[in-house]
């Protein structure tokens, strides 16, 4: 699960215009494993504004996970809905996976918003973003 607040730090420090670029941020990150992040952190980047639209449509989840950084919650979110699913395990992957059915609404209130029929249509419609 390192991956993902590893992830949501280097979104929120973009986010507030520390550290320069997406690759500066990644490789000052002490994750080990930069392919990895810079993966995660470029598929939520490319899917952000959507994520975001999930977030803003979830306020359960939002409320469970207040705790965490806005960065760490938009990984999860991208993750669980539009990537492979969340890896690894423990407490928060239960915690996540409790509101996988917000989520899920969320989304499908998107796609009918962009008038799209599935996610992989919509991560086709967005991508290229950075």
């Amino acid at each position: 699960m390192a991956q993902y607040k590893a992830a949501g730090e280097v979104l929120d420090k973009l986010a507030l215009g520390k550290g320069g670029s997406v690759k500066n941020l990644i490789y000052k990150s002490s994750f080990r494993d930069k392919r990895v992040l810079y993966g995660l952190v470029g598929r939520t980047l490319e899917q952000l504004e959507v994520v975001r639209e999930i977030q803003r449509r979830s306020p359960s989840f939002e409320e469970s996970f207040g705790n965490l950084g806005v960065g760490h919650r938009q990984v999860l979110i991208y993750d669980v809905v539009l990537g492979k699913g969340i890896r690894g395990g423990g407490r928060l992957k239960r915690g996540v996976m409790e509101h996988q059915a917000e989520l899920s609404e969320a989304l499908g209130a998107v796609l009918a918003d962009r008038g799209v029929g599935s996610a992989k249509e919509l991560v086709r419609e967005e991508a290229g973003f950075w």
